[in-house]
């Protein structure tokens, strides 16, 4: 999706992957015909600076199933879901995830005296809906745990937009538990890294 349309077609004709996100376009963007990449560049669905290409589409993924609730009776249902990560890769763009990704003052200036580009991963994932139910959230825990930083030595910055307060717990990991959890706001979580 770009700007609300539905660009998978002309995506997949080109062999692009949307399942992945994108995740080796700039690698495979210069192996597309010249033709292709102009229409990807003429339709705003890459960013293209310094030679190299970015794609700027997003993927949004639903899961629908039927459920039979039979009469009379109580039936329990456990959700588990294993998020799909987003990436990006920005230059021009830096003030929207200023906005969008709640950071704070420090990773703000840490964001500005980066180099040109700056990589991007996000978890987003939709709590609201859980106001829909009969109950509260009756137990609910959230943990956010930093990457690895052996391949990365200068580190992550990691910005999470949500309602409640994340307790440091180690070194790399942030939790919280919440008993009768009404969610206020979506979850969001960010990690920055040069």
């Amino acid at each position: 999706m770009l700007k609300g349309k539905d660009y998978s077609q002309v995506i997949r004709k080109m062999g692009i992957s949307i399942k992945d996100y994108g995740k080796d376009f700039p690698r495979f963007f210069t192996k597309l015909p010249e033709k292709d990449r102009q229409t990807l560049i003429n339709r705003g669905l890459v960013l293209f600076d310094n030679g190299v290409a970015f794609p700027t589409w997003t993927v949004s993924l639903k899961y629908y199933w039927k459920q039979v609730f039979p009469a009379n009776s109580t039936i329990s249902i456990r959700h588990t879901y294993e998020p799909h990560k987003g990436y990006d890769v920005f230059s021009q763009n830096r003030n929207k995830y200023l906005k969008d990704a709640c950071v704070t003052d420090e990773i703000a200036q840490w964001l500005h005296s980066s180099p040109p580009y700056i990589k991007i991963r996000y978890v987003k994932y939709i709590l609201l809906t859980a106001n829909n139910w009969k109950q509260p959230i009756k137990d609910f825990h959230l943990v956010v745990e930093e990457p690895s930083l052996q391949n990365n030595p200068e580190g992550w910055r990691i910005s999470v937009c949500f309602d409640h307060e994340l307790a440091k717990t180690s070194n790399n990991r942030f939790e919280t538990f919440i008993k009768n959890y009404i969610p206020k706001k979506n979850l969001a979580v960010y990690l920055f890294y040069r």
